[in-house]
């Protein structure tokens, strides 16, 4: 285990656990939409936005190995347990897989799973240098991500209201947390910023319960993982105010980041059966997903 040790901190192992449950949601309000959901169609895509989940962090670390030297030398490639070009090499390869294996799902997520590595490439190495646009470009990732799994059950239901909604709401999420992220290796005052994931969640979750399909009340398993996503990213937005340290913008990041299971849970669960036992399924990861960020951080 310890030869794999760089490469399981180099790819924050723990955020792995937060992917599979864009695609998922995608496909699971593709169904609330009214496609029809074959459970094999998914599959595909969950492995497609493992890989290139993967590939995008270790690609981001080759283009940040400078800057982490001054500000992250404990990453794997400051400290020289990765060379800089053997992760650039693997982040083509598994990048490349992961294509592969959208293609396999179908050509609607062969061409998101394109945009989504346009997007990666990009924000890697130009956007994220740029104020606003960064953030939100990481942020697309994470809702084309949403979006490939809805492409999977149709590419017809990536336009439904409840998938854009939801392929938005977690678009902006991710960049007011990422917008955080940016000062992390620094102790300033984060302000109004803090605010950011909670407004988006709340609005989310709003315009979902009002966008369902006609006919549809609202689903209480959706409104109490919900609930639970809102308060814990309350908990998270308070441990961020005032002047907070480094270590407690960086563990805060990774709270945030945890409480993406309940959003996801909460999305799925909008589809009674089975987006229920899949919400289930999701926030089962919590605590697995806590006690691997205690070893390996996950910003």
């Amino acid at each position: 285990m310890s030869n794999f040790s760089p490469w399981l901190q180099l790819v924050r192992l723990p955020n792995l656990l937060t992917v599979p449950g864009d695609p998922i949601a995608g496909f699971m309000l593709a169904g609330l939409a009214g496609a029809e959901l074959h459970p094999t169609a998914i599959v595909p895509c969950i492995a497609s936005s493992v890989c290139l989940y993967t590939a995008g962090i270790m690609s981001n670390d080759y283009f940040d190995f400078r800057e982490d030297q001054r500000e992250r030398p404990t990453r794997p490639l400051p400290r020289g347990l990765i060379k800089p070009s053997v992760a650039l090499t693997m982040a083509g390869i598994v990048g490349l897989i992961g294509i592969g294996m959208a293609g396999w799902a179908g050509l609607g997520p062969l061409t998101i799973a394109i945009a989504l590595t346009i997007t990666i490439v990009l924000y890697n190495s130009i956007l994220k240098r740029i104020p606003a646009v960064g953030p939100l470009s990481m942020g697309l990732c994470r809702g084309l991500n949403l979006l490939m799994g809805a492409a999977a059950a149709g590419g017809y239901w990536i336009t439904a209201d409840v998938v854009v909604i939801a392929a938005a709401g977690l678009t902006l999420f991710i960049a007011a947390v990422t917008t955080i992220a940016s000062k992390e290796t620094k102790k300033v005052k984060i302000g109004i910023k803090r605010w950011l994931p909670i407004l988006t969640i709340v609005v989310c979750l709003i315009l979902l319960s009002v966008s369902r399909p006609y006919g549809m009340g609202i689903s209480i398993p959706a409104a109490v993982f919900g609930a639970i996503a809102i308060i814990w990213t309350w908990h998270c937005t308070t441990t961020l105010a005032g002047v907070p340290d480094p270590r407690t913008t960086s563990k805060g990041i990774g709270n945030l980041l945890r409480g993406l299971l309940f959003l996801q849970a909460a999305f799925c669960a909008q589809l009674a059966w089975p987006g229920i036992l899949v919400g289930s399924c999701l926030t089962l990861l919590w605590p697995i997903l806590y006690v691997l960020s205690k070893r390996i951080n996950m910003s």
